[in-house]
């Protein structure tokens, strides 16, 4: 059984963690939380701790830090970093500090629970290699390399959620929460990346979509509002217009859907 300690400085997000890796079926006797790097070292001092998943950008030490400080004491415990800062040098260095992955935020609950899944499987393989052979399948351990990461791919995981969920919630801090991230952060990067503002292109993307769902003469002008987020037609009428200079109604008739 093993034990697993969860990093971060967002509390909300270390305990919504530590949520989904209590209700998972794997061997974890001890699922804890430290909302800094300091006080997860302070709890490796004090408690059993085999598995550490980590932020990397934290006030004071960061998770890289203290990756090296745990080494210098304890060699076995196994570090997974999941962070929204999509640098190369990150992963190259959790790499040095001998990491087993670099997850980029936003990572699917599944995924989560497969790296820590496979982090365990590799360790009990190694560690017990007789009574683990035919009993369970390893992973080549170059599996485990840290991934690649670039902020460019954060910014198009954003994109690509905002495409695919227009009508749910995608305000600043939803988006965050599912992401990971800091609210902060996640409109300073998305700026910095596409050169326009969130709120922008999320209201970009609802128009644009908006426009090809009201070429289809099957759906109601109401429904296209639905689908795209608004949840009053009215209001959906006056973003339309200021968009594109014309009512939905007008743009119907325009294209000859309606007279």
């Amino acid at each position: 059984m093993y034990h697993l300690l969860i990093v971060d400085d967002e509390e909300n997000i270390a305990d919504g963690l530590a949520d989904l890796f209590r209700d998972s079926q794997l061997p974890l006797v001890s699922v804890n939380t430290a909302y800094s790097a300091s006080q997860a070292l302070e709890r490796c001092r004090t408690e059993p701790v085999d598995i550490v998943l980590s932020d990397i950008r934290m006030p004071g030490m960061s998770g890289l830090d203290l990756q090296d400080r745990i080494r210098e004491h304890w060699q076995h415990v196994i570090f997974i970093f999941l962070t929204g800062y999509a640098d190369f040098e990150y992963a190259k260095r959790a790499l040095l500090g001998r990491a087993f992955d670099y997850l980029l935020k936003p990572a699917e609950d599944e995924e989560l629970i497969e790296a820590v899944k496979r982090s365990i499987e590799i360790h009990e393989a190694e560690m017990n290699p007789d009574r683990i052979a035919g009993n369970r399948s390893s992973v080549p351990a170059e599996e485990a390399l840290p991934k690649r990461v670039t902020d460019e791919g954060f910014l198009r995981n954003v994109q690509t959620f905002i495409a695919n969920n227009l009508n749910k919630d995608l305000s600043l801090e939803a988006l965050a929460g599912k992401f990971y991230v800091n609210p902060s952060y996640l409109s300073r990067i998305f700026h910095q990346q596409s050169g326009e503002q969130l709120s922008h292109y999320i209201e970009r993307t609802k128009m644009a979509a908006a426009k090809n769902m009201l070429e289809d003469h099957m759906l109601k002008v109401y429904e296209v509002a639905e689908l795209a987020g608004y949840r009053n037609p009215n209001y959906f009428a006056k973003v339309f217009r200021k968009t594109y200079g014309m009512s939905p109604h007008e743009y119907r008739i325009q294209i000859g859907l309606e007279q």
